[in-house]
């Protein structure tokens, strides 16, 4: 059904029109759901895409879409992509949040777990 949407958005719309980014995303959380996430990758890089020509740079949902990527190239077992986008997403998050909200908490502790895998698999 989203990618029917998809279809029609792409005759009225050029390719870079920020609706277009809510029908991707849809999809990859899809794909997420079904674990096939190299689709969800897919989507969530066009998402991306789309937002960071659309949106301003610290806008709260370039985090989400990173934090979205960030778990999909974790099960997808690509722990550096991961961690760049968690970094970004965190960044972004820093911004926007109170410095007490804990999401930023997560955030971090998600960040310190793949940097401690990542140190794990050098030894």
């Amino acid at each position: 059904m989203y990618e029917k949407s998809i279809e029609i958005r792409l005759k009225i719309f050029p390719s870079n029109h920020p609706s277009l980014s809510t029908s991707y995303n849809n999809i990859a959380m899809i794909n997420s759901a079904q674990r096939n996430y190299t689709k969800t990758i897919e989507y969530l890089q066009k998402t991306l895409e789309i937002q960071l020509n659309s949106l301003p740079p610290h806008h709260p949902s370039l985090a989400i879409t990173y934090q979205n990527l960030s778990m999909a190239y974790d099960r997808q077992h690509q722990s550096n992509k991961a961690l760049e986008c968690m970094k970004k997403a965190y960044q972004i998050d820093l911004k926007n949040l109170p410095a007490d909200d804990p999401k930023l908490v997560q955030n971090l502790e998600w960040i310190t777990d793949v940097e401690k895998r990542l140190l794990d698999m050098e030894s």
